[in-house]
């Protein structure tokens, strides 16, 4: 999409460029969850995994090995 007055200005939008209204939804959602959903999970299960090793750890201090 072009400016009126500025014709090199260019501005991603989804502006008419699907087809319906449920594709842009759907591009919307995976949009969301790629860039936020997925990296938060593989955060929160990375962190989850320390913290309970961390956990265990000081559970059972003889085994220092694991």
């Amino acid at each position: 999409m072009e400016h009126p007055q500025f014709q090199d200005f260019e501005q991603c939008v989804t502006f008419a460029s699907f087809p319906s209204p449920w594709h842009e939804r759907l591009y919307n959602l995976f949009c969301l969850l790629a860039l936020y959903g997925l990296p938060l999970a593989a955060i929160v299960v990375c962190y989850s995994r320390i913290f309970w090793e961390i956990h265990r750890q000081s559970r059972d201090p003889q085994d220092h090995g694991r």
